[in-house]
Formats: structure tokens, C-alpha cells, sequence
């Protein structure tokens, strides 16, 4: 037992996971890759229409798990003939 080697033991285990270079500022080596987009419907429409089928979608499983749970039978009532 007092043999053992405890080279690979260590917490975080293998040191050249990360290097100096990973753990430093990042280069800008593509000087347009951080540049922003200019605006575009196509996309503005795309992102609002993502947006809308997935509230949708929530929606509709909303609705069947209240359906499922037994609150889908709603009794609608006749207007009182009074007034």
C-alpha cells in the first residue's frame, strides 16, 4: 500500500487539459468574426415566428394537462333571462 503512485490522483486530474493559452484573453485571429449582423427582416421574422410556435406549443401542453387532470369540462351558463 505504500507503493502506490499518486501521480494521477490529483483533484482536477490531467494538468495539459488547459494551457496558458486557452486561460488568456482570446485572440482576435478573424478580425469580422465578432462584428455584428446588420439588421434583417428575414431573420427578426424567423426569431418572432420561433417564438410564437413555441408559446403556442406550451400553450396546447398547458391546456391537455389541465385537460388530463379533470379541469377540461367547463359548464358554460345561460344568461339569467331577468336582465
Amino acid at each position: 500500500m505504500g507503493t502506490e503512485s499518486t501521480a494521477g490522483a490529483r483533484v482536477g486530474g490531467d494538468d495539459t487539459v488547459f494551457s496558458e493559452k486557452s486561460l488568456s484573453t482570446p485572440s482576435l485571429e478573424k478580425p469580422g468574426a465578432n462584428e455584428k449582423r446588420p439588421f434583417s427582416k428575414k431573420r427578426l421574422l424567423v426569431k418572432v415566428g420561433f417564438s410564437a410556435v413555441v408559446f403556442l406549443l406550451l400553450v396546447a401542453l398547458g391546456e391537455l394537462a389541465l385537460h388530463l387532470m379533470g379541469y377540461g369540462n367547463l359548464e358554460v351558463y345561460d344568461p339569467d333571462p331577468k336582465l
